[in-house]
């Protein structure tokens, strides 16, 4: 007996399989077998994948964007001092969006580039880009793309959580993140799951 998890988050479906807690006989702690630190983070980084993939595509639609908010060159030199801006930079992004009445949805990343250079990478809804433009001061205007035609967010979720054991660390493409990885907006929608019992024939 396993059981199929399907989440419908936006106008995408994810269909998920896993076993039944309840099956199998009760291990003693001596008994089980401790997984490697390596395995178990990978493990909860394609955990982190798959829940940031269901909340972008419940949540963003094809027209919000993906923008890069940098410094001037020397002005920001740690995480803390990034992270602090953040919080401030955001609290004005939320009152302005209080004024013109619009919601304010994120994703946000921090990371740092090749020359130690901290800068975020963010996914906002389109109502706001404007607002976020504007209100960047620590740095070049924000530069950015909007989200891609077809609803199904998994290469920026990928991109967002970071690479993994089997990808190059030093591959430009990859996001080098800092802290605790992503955070997102609160009241982001969280696709719940439709969860139905399979029985294998014997």
């Amino acid at each position: 007996m396993y059981w199929i998890r399907t989440h419908k988050a936006g106008v995408s479906i994810a269909v998920h399989k896993s076993q039944s807690k309840q099956l199998g006989r009760v291990r003693y702690r001596k008994e089980q077998h401790q997984a490697s630190r390596l395995a178990v983070r990978e493990y909860n980084r394609s955990l982190s994948r798959r829940e940031l993939t269901l909340k972008l595509n419940a949540n963003f639609l094809p027209g919000d964007g993906h923008m890069r908010l940098h410094y001037r060159k020397g002005s920001c030199t740690s995480p803390e001092q990034a992270m602090h801006c953040w919080d401030v930079f955001t609290k004005a992004v939320r009152r302005e969006c209080v004024k013109a009445g619009v919601p304010f949805k994120f994703v946000h990343a921090l990371g740092v580039g090749e020359r130690g250079a901290m800068h975020h990478h963010l996914v906002v809804n389109k109502e706001a880009i404007n607002i976020v433009s504007r209100l960047w001061q620590y740095g070049p205007r924000p530069n950015g793309t909007h989200l891609y035609d077809w609803q199904n967010s998994q290469g920026l979720a990928w991109y967002f959580c970071g690479p993994d054991k089997h990808e190059n660390p030093n591959d430009p493409k990859q996001l080098t993140l800092q802290g605790k990885g992503n955070t997102c907006s609160r009241h982001l929608e969280t696709p719940q799951p439709e969860t139905e019992p399979v029985c294998e024939a014997e």
